[in-house]
Formats: C-alpha cells, structure tokens, sequence
C-alpha cells in the first residue's frame, strides 16, 4: 500500500486586488445655452384680397329690376265646404266672384242657354236674389269679374258673354256695371239694372272660343284667356278706358300651355281670377288650378311668363267657376250641377 497523500500547501493569491478605478470624468464640457432665436418677420400676403362681387340681379321676364318675384308659391288649405248652391235655377254655374261692396255675398251666372242675369248667393249658398240686366240675350255667359270702372268710388261688375265652343263668332261682349246694393227685405228677390253698358271685344286674328274673364283691379284692363282642347292657350288684353257702346280691340299679349309641365293636368281653361290687391293671379281647368305671382311693378302678361304654383283644386265634376274673395285671403270654387257644394281654400 501506498502511503497517504500529505495535506497540500494551500494556494496562494495570484495578484493582489484591483484597486478601486478613478471616476471616468465627462468626455465634454456642458453645451452652453444657445442665444434666442429672433422672432421671425410676418411673411407678407402673395396677393391683395379679392374684393366683394356685385351682387347679381334678380332676373325676371323682362330683366326690370322691380320685377323679383317671392322665394315661396303661398300655401293654401285643401277645400272646405261652406254651404251649397240653394237656387234651383243655377244648374250651370259658370261664374263666380265675392262683391266687394257686400262682402260674403257670392255673383253667379248660368252657363249657356240662359236669360241676361246674375244670380247673388250667400257664402253658405243661401238663394238671395236675382237681378236681371236690359238689353239683347247673351249668346254664351261664361265668366264674371269685379273690379274698377269709371267712378274711382265704386265697384263694378263685370260679366264676359265670350264662349263660342264653334270658334265662329266675330266678335265677343262684355257687360259692365256698378255692383248692385242688395235690398233689405226678404229674399229671394228679382231687380232690374238698366245702366249696364256694353262693349264688343274684337280678337285680332280671328275667333277662339273662351271661358275666362279677368280684370286688373290696378289698370281696369279686361283680359280673356282662350280654350282649346290642344291645351293652346292664348290671353288677350282689352286695355282701359272703354268707350260706351264702343268696339274695343284686344291685344294678343301672352301664351299659356297646359296639358304639360309647368301646366299639367286637363287641357281646358275653364274660369280665372286676379286678386284684389292685383298681385296674385289663378286660372282653372276641369281638374287642376295655378298660381302666378306678380312683382311690383310687373304687368299681367310678365306674370304669367314666371313659373306657376300649383294651388288645391277639388274633385268637382265638371268646375268652371273659381274667384278670389273679397279680402284675397282665400278663393272660391263652384262646379256645374244642381245643389253644388262651394269650396273654400283659406290661405295658410
């Protein structure tokens, strides 16, 4: 056996401990505080500003600068029904316009076939009376008015023996007179005008057969818009003053067409009206009705050359009637028939 292995020397330290090192000291001095930055001067502008524009005229039919009309067609209230037609001698209404010197009184007339009168009808249709005119049978009653004459002081009425469904008339009448005062005692009653005057309308190219009588409550002048089934519709213009008994050329002054945009729905003017303040103006068919508005300033023939509200109409049967009331702020319908109902539009 081997003898055992002495205890070894112990080992001793390779190196002496490191020291402890220096602090590394900074690489580089502090950056010192930058001086400020001038404030910059303000960058010019490129362009001088781009003045206002004038501003644009409004246009109009004729570019008159008082010719603007409203933003807005006015609204109105579908139909009510205020009474209906009591007096069984109207089956035909043709006519219809609210007095002006007795408000809530109603002047009608008959169609075709019927003696020289006009009938007053309460709004509510109550039968008040009858007034018959002096002189020859009308050959077609179709439309009445009111409006001014003569005396500044009064009102007068104004009925259109113009219809000629043939196209052969030469010539058509008119009849004007002062409203007449209602009596006081019970009605119905039946008074005889003997101061109507009459004049005669001479197209100026030839006859047309025509339902609507319009009368400018601002010049007096007497329009007449033709019917025709093509929807075809010329105005004529009979201007103020008239002379008594006398022959009153018309003057072909604007072009309407209905059956079609603007104007759609029946082709047949039947009836139409100008307000009393003369700025609004409606013309009916069988089943449609249109307003035009007109500027101050403005002509009848301008108005009806900007573009048409549409305004209610009622299902009438067979309308040939329609008339502002007294005050314009509604209108009147009536259809031809026995015991028709009268429709009443309010303005919203």
């Amino acid at each position: 056996m081997a003898p055992p292995i002495p205890d070894m020397a112990p080992i001793p330290d390779m190196a002496p401990p490191i020291p402890d090192m220096a602090p590394i000291p900074d690489m580089a001095p502090p950056i010192p505080d930058m001086a400020p930055i001038p404030d910059m001067a303000p960058i010019p502008d490129m362009a001088p500003p781009i003045p206002d524009m004038a501003p644009i005229p409004d246009m109009a039919v004729d570019m008159a600068p008082d010719a603007a009309l409203p933003v807005a067609c006015p609204e109105f209230d579908n139909a009510i029904v205020t009474g209906n037609v009591a007096d069984p001698n109207i089956l035909e209404a043709s006519g219809v316009a609210e007095s002006r010197s007795t408000p809530g009184v109603l002047w009608m007339h008959h169609d075709s076939g019927d003696g020289n009168r006009v009938f007053a009808v309460g709004t509510d249709g109550t039968r008040l009376g009858v007034f018959e005119l002096d002189g020859g049978r009308p050959r077609d009653w179709e439309d009445l008015a009111v409006g001014p004459g003569p005396d500044p002081a009064l009102s007068y009425l104004y009925m259109g023996d113009v219809g000629d469904n043939a196209s052969a008339r030469a010539n058509i009448r008119l009849r004007r007179f002062p409203e007449p005062a209602l009596p006081s005692g019970d009605a119905p009653f039946e008074i005889d005008i003997d101061d109507a005057e009459s004049f005669t309308l001479i197209y100026p190219d030839g006859a047309h057969n025509c339902e609507t009588l319009m009368v400018d409550p601002r010049s007096g002048d007497v329009y007449v818009v033709v019917k025709s089934g093509d929807g075809d519709s010329p105005v004529y213009r009979a201007a103020a003053p008239f002379a008594p008994d006398g022959v009153v050329p018309l003057e072909h002054v604007a072009d309407l067409q209905f059956g079609a945009n603007p104007l759609p729905g029946n082709r047949s003017t039947t009836a139409g009206d100008i307000s009393p303040s003369g700025d609004e103006i409606i013309i009916r068919t069988y089943n449609r009705a249109f307003l035009w508005r007109r500027a101050p300033g403005a002509t009848i023939a301008e108005a009806l050359a900007t573009e048409p509200c549409r305004i209610p109409q009622a299902g009438e049967r067979q309308g040939e009637a329609i008339g502002f009331a007294a005050d314009g702020s509604a209108y009147y319908t009536v259809s031809e028939g026995a015991n028709q109902p009268i429709h009443y539009y309010r303005r919203r």
